[in-house]
């Protein structure tokens, strides 16, 4: 079985690092799924940590444009699961 690793980095508006995360979560995943999981992690830690988001960004060159829209779907149910 596969894991992917996901490194989350929260900063300020100065792009001071406030806080980061890194950690493998096992399974096998396409790349698309990946960077979610790794949204979704980070969107987490952030809560966790009691510091609200007001940018998400994520670096990938292995998206394509075709997920577009599938991202902000999956965006928009990631951020109400975070808020509840």
């Amino acid at each position: 079985m596969g894991f992917i690793s996901v490194e989350a980095v929260i900063c300020d508006s100065d792009g001071i690092i406030l806080d980061f995360q890194a950690k493998k979560i096992h399974g096998s995943f396409s790349p698309f799924m990946a960077e979610c999981l790794g949204l979704r992690e980070g969107l987490l830690f952030a809560k966790d940590c009691g510091i609200c988001i007001q940018i998400a960004e994520f670096h990938s060159s292995g998206l394509a444009l075709l997920y577009a829209v599938k991202l902000i779907e999956w965006l928009i149910v990631l951020l109400l699961l975070c808020l509840f």
